[in-house]
């Protein structure tokens, strides 16, 4: 992975914001800007693999999800690629042993006796149906009748060809503790195309989007707000006009997600 320079978290107070965007917007030359919505948005992760052939038809579906079904302000996707699949001919050159690590936290969360491919998890919860004719309207509307709990906001500004400059604040919302959460940021990048040689998918052309480049987290909040800065280092064969970053609030002990935010490079 390439590396990120960090800054610790820090207290923030906010001046009495009281608007959100629904999409970001250039804040000035080479930057982007987004603020999370009043209600709560659904954090939805797809553990996915190339080496994995039932894995396709969800990265497929992952896409038109958020190309056509659900708006940025119902639903923030992720693609995490895996590694315990790169043994069987084919090494996902998406994978992280991360990814898989994260998997299994999440399986353990929800009671699950082994981590499988492809997996989606919805705010924490293992999601299973994904793949029948709205198999997600209900669960996803769900978490979005929901008032969020926690104000996200984030500002992204490309300085150069190979740096992503993100800063990130968060608000909860009164009466709500911090105990247990953290933020996140998760660098993701769409349009990915991958001719499989070898392998279960031996043949095939893939396509894959919101894929998870670098994810980073938890920061622990600093009582009530917190914000950060990060610098994404970003390799080269990377298309900036392709990426974006989402952030979100977890407790990592029970999954529970208090909001999620996505916004896509502008720069």
């Amino acid at each position: 992975m390439s590396p990120i320079m960090k800054q610790a978290i820090k207290p923030f107070y906010f001046a009495g914001i009281s608007f959100f965007l629904l999409t970001p917007f250039s804040a000035s030359a080479g930057e982007c800007y987004g603020q999370s919505a009043t209600h709560k948005v659904a954090l939805l992760e797809l553990y996915t693999s190339e080496g994995c052939s039932s894995c396709p038809p969800a990265d497929q579906w992952l896409s038109n999800l958020a190309d056509g079904q659900f708006e940025e302000q119902q639903v923030v996707p992720l693609a995490l690629h895996v590694d315990y699949w790169n043994y069987l001919g084919w090494k996902d050159p998406y994978s992280d042993k991360a990814y898989s690590k994260r998997q299994r936290r999440q399986g353990d969360v929800n009671n699950l006796r082994t981590v499988y491919t492809p997996q989606f998890v919805l705010n924490g919860e293992d999601l299973r149906g994904w793949y029948k004719r709205n198999g997600t309207d209900g669960p996803i509307e769900k978490v979005n009748s929901e008032t969020a709990k926690a104000t996200i906001e984030l500002t992204l500004e490309k300085r150069s060809a190979a740096s992503l400059s993100v800063a990130a604040s968060v608000e909860l919302s009164e009466g709500q503790s911090a105990d247990g959460y953290g933020l996140y940021l998760a660098l993701f990048e769409n349009g990915l195309v991958s001719d499989i040689p070898r392998g279960e998918n031996t043949g095939k052309i893939l396509h894959h989007d919101h894929v998870v480049r670098q994810l980073i987290g938890p920061y622990k909040l600093a009582g009530q707000s917190g914000s950060l800065s990060e610098n994404f280092a970003l390799d080269a064969t990377w298309k900036g006009e392709n990426l974006g970053v989402a952030a979100f609030v977890q407790n990592a002990k029970t999954g529970d997600v208090l909001q999620a935010l996505m916004i896509k490079n502008c720069s």
